[in-house]
């Protein structure tokens, strides 16, 4: 509240980025309460089942089809863009 309030807006946005980085942490490590101390088993994210080790494979794949789709036009428009635009130096 630097200043006179934060925006809404950005209370908001931050919030849900929160919930959503939480969310993902909870899928991978599989948190579970226990009645014992330390009262949160954590698992380990490198025991997959087969189901997780097929999908794993797969991501792989698209993730390697999708990058030589994309790479020539990550290129193409590096290159479009060097040709018809003037810049002041690499930085700007």
């Amino acid at each position: 509240m630097d200043g006179g309030g934060t925006s809404k807006v950005v209370l908001y946005t931050v919030f849900a980025e929160v919930m959503v980085d939480l969310w993902k942490l909870s899928k991978i490590l599989r948190p579970k309460l226990i009645p014992t101390y330390p009262y949160l088993l954590i698992t380990d994210p490198s025991n997959r089942s087969e189901g997780e080790n097929e999908t794993m494979e797969y991501d792989r794949i698209a993730t390697a089809n999708v990058t030589v789709a994309l790479m020539p036009a990550l290129v193409g428009a590096g290159i479009y863009s060097l040709w018809n635009y003037q810049y002041r130096g690499w930085y700007r």
